[in-house]
């Protein structure tokens, strides 16, 4: 903790201003309105968008798709995301990030704290999180750094979500062991909001105007976090809070697990993987904020799961994957298809028309509604490492160990 934190806010954090609701067996078990496709999506942070439900806002066309262009990658720093927005491309990498122009041109790159990388394109920024626990904000234009933002904590940190709405910034955030002698479990979670100012004051790259708002602090190893709209989603063990932004706690739902990841659909449902005493691996809890589960899926006894966000597709059947599976989950809880990959899963994301792009071994492919596979492009003697993503142009970015691709839409143009 540092020494300007508000003792005031931690304390009525610890004691949270609303009883728990239970997590308890749901009596409507509706299906939303199919999820309109977002006009112009882009995809700005790892799993897609705020919710992290990996939906795409373009099909991918029927017929081939061509390589536009590949730019060389470092490989001792592996490249986990590749993100798009407007027409820079950025690469979130071990350690590193790289941002790339249209046409391939390398426009800098920098080094990567504990934290996921954000792109905003209407004030034509991406935000970073450096060594030490603080906020960066570059230049979409150039890449050079416009400003920081000094938070909480500091390199003991792991900024597990943070987004800004206007001049607030939501921070959520879990304490890491960096020192050998520390203790075996960390256990702090904070949620905080900082406020910006309006308009901001900036004196040599730092916001000086930035001043903490609110903050909840939680005696807790771990958290996972979404947002949709203005309602922030945090899974912490034993308890998922839905807040308003961060400020306050809407509602605090409770039961018996260990937190995973966790998406979140348009109507604000959360898509959860929990860990529950006696299980051998994680459950897929599909939660209405005010507690009802809409239902509970376990995988079949051989396949373990991988701890990423849940893939929600815009008719609200579920996808997760294993190592080399992809798997589909009714909006009911059944499995409605498994099917093998060729090759270790990247990752995935799903289009408007129901269909599953797939990042596989050394192939981009396309599962349909019923799973059955189309290859895209194979990229021979590499692999991809990377879930797949799109630009607001409808082309795909993919990245292996070597190299970042770029393919062209046809449909889009």
């Amino acid at each position: 903790m540092t020494p300007n934190e508000s003792p005031t806010l931690e304390a009525e954090a610890a004691s949270p201003e609303i009883p728990g609701t239970p997590i308890r067996p749901g009596t409507n078990a509706a299906v939303p309105p199919r999820a309109p496709a977002t006009a112009n999506g882009e995809s700005v942070r790892p799993y897609i968008n705020d919710q992290l439900n990996s939906r795409l806002s373009r099909d991918v066309p029927e017929g081939p798709i061509a390589l536009r262009w590949e730019a060389n990658l470092a490989p001792e720093f592996p490249t986990s995301f590749v993100l798009a927005s407007g027409n820079r491309i950025l690469t979130q990498s071990t350690g590193r990030w790289q941002l790339f122009d249209p046409e391939g041109k390398s426009l800098g790159g920098g080094k990567r704290g504990a934290g996921d990388l954000v792109m905003d394109t209407a004030n034509g920024l991406f935000y970073s999180i450096d060594p030490f626990g603080v906020i960066e904000a570059h230049s979409l234009n150039n890449a050079q750094l416009e400003f920081s933002v000094n938070i909480s904590g500091g390199e003991e940190w792991y900024r597990a979500f943070h987004a800004r709405r206007g001049n607030e910034w939501v921070i959520v955030s879990f304490q890491q062991q960096i020192q050998p002698h520390a203790p075996a479990e960390p256990a702090a979670v904070a949620i905080d909001v900082q406020d910006l100012g309006n308009p901001p004051d900036i004196q040599q790259h730092i916001v000086v105007s930035a001043k903490q708002k609110s903050r909840l602090y939680y005696e807790l190893p771990n958290v996972f976090a979404a947002l949709a709209g203005d309602t922030l989603v945090a899974s912490m063990r034993n308890q998922i809070l839905v807040t308003a932004f961060g400020h306050q706690v809407r509602a605090r739902l409770t039961d018996k697990f260990e937190p995973g990841p966790l998406s979140l659909d348009e109507t604000g449902r959360i898509y959860a993987l929990v860990m529950q005493p006696g299980h051998a691996q994680p459950a897929l809890w599909v939660l209405a904020t005010t507690g009802e589960r809409v239902f509970a899926f376990e995988a079949p006894a051989d396949v373990q799961l991988r701890l990423t966000p849940p893939v929600i597709g815009h008719n609200h059947q579920v996808y997760l994957t294993t190592r080399d599976s992809v798997m589909c989950v009714s909006p009911q809880g059944s499995l409605l298809w498994r099917r093998p990959s060729q090759g270790a899963v990247a990752g995935i994301a799903v289009t408007p028309n129901d269909t599953v792009l797939v990042a596989e071994g050394a192939t981009l492919s396309v599962l349909d509604a019923r799973g059955e596979r189309r290859v895209l492009r194979a990229f021979n003697g590499e692999t991809l490492i990377t879930p797949p993503a799109m630009t607001a142009a409808g082309e795909i970015v993919v990245a292996s160990a070597k190299r970042l691709y770029v393919l062209s839409n046809s449909r889009a143009k």
